[in-house]
């Protein structure tokens, strides 16, 4: 585990995907440039960026927890279904976003048809030609709540100055390094002046 400042984050902090932060138990793929993407088209059309903070700190908060004014609403003249690409673009988990440049570039051809043939933009389904190139393992860890809330429950008691000592047993592979890494992120985020990568 390595300990960076913010501004030892590789990449521009207004554009980086919450991934990126070093913050989050999450890896890194291609899904990450389409964040910035995101980002990118966000500035373009609303002329500002998602958050307007370049506190360094507050930054990586932001990308991670805050959701963006959606850019409809910024600047009414831009379509519903243009506002909602960019959000999607946006989302906080790499799963939830587009999978394929191949999904993007359908759905903004979608839009620019409809501009062309009915003069305006009306809804639709957003991905449905996004197929991913590589299958995806989920990194979300299921049916464990009980046992996260029992380790985030100990660590508030300890940060509060008590003392105590956890044990997680079992079997190799039950995942016990998955559940320990499961509370990466709401531990780190109590930390106010690092990123733990």
């Amino acid at each position: 585990m390595t300990v960076c400042y913010p501004h030892q984050i590789k990449g521009t902090l207004a554009y980086i995907a919450p991934e990126q932060t070093g913050r989050m138990n999450r890896g890194i793929d291609y899904r990450t440039d389409f964040y910035s993407l995101g980002v990118t088209f966000y500035e373009l059309l609303t002329n500002q960026l998602p958050f307007k903070t370049t506190e360094p700190m507050e930054l990586v908060h932001c990308h991670i927890a805050q959701q963006p004014l959606p850019v409809h609403e910024l600047i009414p003249e831009i379509p519903l279904v243009v506002s909602d690409i960019i959000k999607k673009l946006l989302a906080k988990t790499p799963e939830e976003r587009y999978q394929s440049a191949w999904g993007i570039k359908a759905d903004l051809e979608t839009c620019l048809n409809q501009l062309k043939t009915l003069g305006q933009n009306s809804q639709f389904l957003l991905g449905s030609q996004d197929i991913a190139e590589k299958f995806h393992i989920s990194q979300n860890l299921y049916g464990r709540e009980q046992e996260v809330n029992q380790l985030l429950t100990a660590f508030e008691k300890v940060s509060q100055g008590a003392t105590g000592t956890i044990l997680i047993s079992g079997y190799s592979g039950i995942g016990k390094s998955a559940l320990v890494n499961e509370i990466h992120k709401p531990i780190t985020g109590c930390i106010p002046v690092f990123i733990i990568r």
